[in-house]
């Protein structure tokens, strides 16, 4: 697998496209087969990668990539139906219970929403999103906004 970024952009093109065309992936090796035919010569943990850069999440066994809005990025409403839980953690962080492997995805649109009361966010391999803020009056803000959160 080359490392060079216009081939990886290729590479995510071609990604992009697979899915466009409706085929159902449920495992990472399926999209191996398929890029294999499109020419591209990857290993299962290069399309790791690949998802995880595109903000892949799974769904009812199916990998599936955020639908892109306006100016490029998710909704932040988005992530109300990947939420199914979440608590305070100290004075200045939440950690987010999602959906099994919408973590990257939930993370990445609360880190492109540009929300002031959060610091920072970071996401698990598949399903908790820990999010960082300065104060505990921030955090209080954001918990204010999500579904699914105790005090």
């Amino acid at each position: 697998m080359s490392r060079d970024p216009k081939i990886r952009a290729q590479r995510h093109r071609a990604i992009q496209k697979i899915f466009e065309k409706g085929y159902e992936i449920r495992e990472q090796k399926d999209l191996v087969k398929l890029l294999a035919f499109e020419g591209f010569d990857v290993t299962q943990s290069s399309v790791s990668r690949d998802l995880r850069d595109l903000g892949a999440f799974r769904r009812n066994g199916l990998y599936e990539l955020p639908e892109e809005h306006p100016g490029g990025s998710a909704s932040f409403a988005q992530i109300v139906e990947y939420v199914t839980g979440g608590q305070t953690v100290g004075d200045h962080m939440l950690l987010l219970e999602v959906q099994r492997g919408a973590a990257g995805l939930v993370a990445n649109i609360l880190d492109e929403s540009g929300w002031a009361d959060i610091a920072g966010v970071m996401a698990s391999m598949d399903d908790k999103v820990l999010i960082l803020t300065e104060d505990a009056e921030r955090q209080r803000n954001v918990l204010s906004h999500l579904p699914y959160t105790d005090d």
